[in-house]
């Protein structure tokens, strides 16, 4: 039987990885991809907000087109453990629990 529930952690896991300086997205795609995952995380309570990553060697944020959606999306706790679950998956790392 098809599972009914997505745990919020690994999409957001995923979601941070596309919306990431090394994604091949396109401004409009993580547009979109912004505005699902912030549905999804005010919907269930786990809305923490996020900070722009592109940033020049300045350390400054780039706000030209297509940096202004290269976001980080913070973790809330209660999710946190399947978002590191989800980050250890992908990268091939073991985490003690």
């Amino acid at each position: 039987m098809p599972n009914k529930t997505a745990k919020i952690g690994n999409i957001l896991e995923t979601a941070n990885i596309l919306l990431g300086n090394e994604s091949s997205f396109s401004a409009e795609e993580k547009r979109g991809v912004a505005m699902l995952l912030e549905t999804i995380l005010d919907q269930s309570g786990n809305y923490e907000g996020f900070t722009f990553k592109a940033r020049d060697t300045d350390g400054n944020v780039l706000y030209n087109e297509g940096h202004e959606n290269t976001r980080y999306y913070h973790v809330s706790k209660k999710v946190a453990p399947d978002y590191m679950e989800a980050y250890a998956n992908r990268h091939n790392h073991n985490i003690v629990k």
